[in-house]
C-alpha cells in the first residue's frame, strides 16, 4: 500500500507510521475505509488480523507455545531478546517444527490419497491444526502458520472477543511484500528447511499460503482465511515487514481504544450475517 496519513484529527500516528492510535470506534470505521479506498485499483491485496491485546506480536502459535513450554514463561514475549534474536533460537524452533511435522505427526492416509486431486496434504494438515487447535493432541501445540482474513469484520471480531483493554487490527498489503505466494508444496518447503543452508541462513520473508484447491473446511471458509508461514523465527512478521518497507508500507496497525468493546460487538451483530462465535466457529 502507498504510504498514507490518517484522516481523523484524533488519530495519533507513531513515529514510524505503522501504528495509528484511534480516538473512538467511529474513527476506526473512517480510517479503515480510508485505507481500503486508498488501496483500491492499485493491485493491492489487503488482509487483516485482529488481536485482543494490542501489544501482542505477529508470531505463530508454534513460536509462542515453544517459548512458553521450554522456557516456562507465561508471557512468552518476556523472553530475553538476546535469546530470541540469536541464530541458535531459530535453529531450536526450526528443529522443533521439523520434529513435529514429519516425525511425530503426519497427514492422514485419506489426505495423501487425495493428493492426485490437487490437494496439498501437508498444508491441509497444518491448516486443520491451526483452525481446530482442540484436535492438536501433541504436547507442543501450534503450527508455523499465522491465520489472516480477507474480511476486516472477521479481524474485528478477534480483536474484540474477550478484550479487556486496547485491541489491534493489523492490515497487511500482501502485494507490497513482493512474490511471496507459496507455489511449492509444503512437503517440498519442509525439505528445503531441513537443508544446512536454511539452518545457518534463515530465509526471513514470510510465505503466503492460499492454494486454489483446498478442502471445504467450514471454519476457514467463514473466517475467509489466508495463512502466512513464519520463516525466520528470530523475529515476528511485523519486524520482518518493517525491514522491507522502502517505497511502500507493508502494514498498518489500528489500535482500538479501551471502552469500545460494546460498540464493536453491536456493530458486528448488525452485519449480515452477524459476525458471532457461532457463525465463525461452526461444528
Amino acid at each position: 500500500m502507498k504510504r498514507m496519513s490518517p484522516i481523523c484529527s484524533g488519530t495519533i500516528l507513531s513515529p514510524y507510521g505503522h501504528e495509528w492510535r484511534l480516538k473512538n470506534f467511529d474513527d476506526y470505521l473512517k480510517e479503515l475505509s480510508h485505507i481500503i479506498d486508498s488501496c483500491s485499483g492499485n493491485d493491492s491485496l489487503l488482509v487483516f488480523r485482529g488481536h485482543a491485546e494490542y501489544t501482542w506480536l505477529l508470531d505463530s502459535t508454534l513460536v509462542r507455545n515453544s517459548i512458553q513450554y521450554f522456557f516456562g514463561l507465561k508471557n512468552y514475549q518476556s523472553l530475553n531478546p538476546e535469546i530470541r534474536e540469536s541464530l541458535y533460537f531459530h535453529k531450536f524452533i526450526l528443529s522443533t517444527l521439523l520434529l513435529k511435522f514429519g516425525v511425530i505427526s503426519k497427514p492422514s492416509r485419506e489426505l495423501f490419497d487425495r493428493e492426485n486431486e490437487g490437494l496439498d496434504p501437508w498444508f491441509e494438515f497444518m491448516k486443520h491444526c491451526q483452525q481446530y487447535p482442540e484436535n492438536d493432541k501433541y504436547s507442543l501445540k501450534g503450527t508455523p502458520i499465522i491465520d489472516w482474513t480477507t474480511d476486516a469484520n472477521v479481524a474485528l471480531y478477534f480483536a474484540n472477543e474477550n478484550r479487556k483493554g486496547q485491541g489491534a487490527i493489523w492490515i497487511c498489503d500482501a502485494s507490497a511484500t513482493g512474490k511471496i505466494l507459496q507455489v511449492k508444496k509444503v512437503r517440498e518447503i519442509l525439505d528445503l528447511m531441513n537443508e544446512p543452508s536454511f539452518f545457518e541462513s534463515p530465509k526471513g520473508v514470510p510465505l503466503m499460503f492460499h492454494p486454489q484447491k483446498q478442502t471445504a473446511q467450514q471454519r476457514a471458509i467463514r473466517q475467509k482465511a489466508i495463512y502466512f508461514a513464519q520463516m525466520d523465527f528470530r523475529y515476528d512478521l511485523a519486524e520482518i515487514w518493517s525491514s522491507q518497507d522502502k517505497d511502500k508500507s507493508v502494514f498498518v496497525k489500528l489500535i482500538l481504544p479501551d471502552g469500545t468493546q460494546e460498540e464493536c460487538k453491536h456493530y458486528l451483530n448488525s452485519q449480515y450475517p452477524p459476525i458471532t462465535q457461532e457463525y465463525l466457529f461452526p461444528n
